[in-house]
């Protein structure tokens, strides 16, 4: 018996190299796991909450247009001027708020955003 454990010389490289090919793909895939940050589940917050959040009422009213443009409950033309499309007002507190201070008189969205702050607060003044 010339050959240690019983195997010959290019026999016990293969090996080697097998072997330490599978350590090398176990590494990677166990660093690639450890690297990788575990989804937590955060607190349910609304689009009008992060809306908020990230602007204020101003946001706010923001995101509303935006969402009354995208059920087509407003048009916007050209130049930027807001129309209503609709006569009965959505059921959305805010966005009938919105609607409500566009009436039927077309408007800027830089004119209506004050209009509606003014309008959502308790005594008509901007809010602070």
């Amino acid at each position: 018996m010339n050959h240690p454990w019983g195997i010959s010389g290019p026999e016990f490289l293969w090996l080697y190299a097998a072997g330490l090919a599978g350590a090398v793909v176990w590494v990677v895939v166990v660093r690639a796991r450890a690297r990788r940050p575990e989804p937590t589940p955060g607190p349910a917050v609304s689009l009008d909450e992060l809306a908020f959040l990230a602007g204020g009422a101003r946001r706010l009213v923001e995101l509303s247009i935006a969402r009354l443009v995208a059920a087509g409950r407003l048009r916007v033309n050209r130049t930027g001027t807001l129309t209503s499309t609709v006569k009965r007002p959505p059921g959305e507190p805010l966005d009938a708020a919105v609607h409500a201070a566009l009436g039927r008189r077309p408007l800027r969205p830089a004119t209506l955003i004050p209009k509606v702050d003014a309008a959502s607060t308790p005594n008509g003044s901007p809010p602070r």
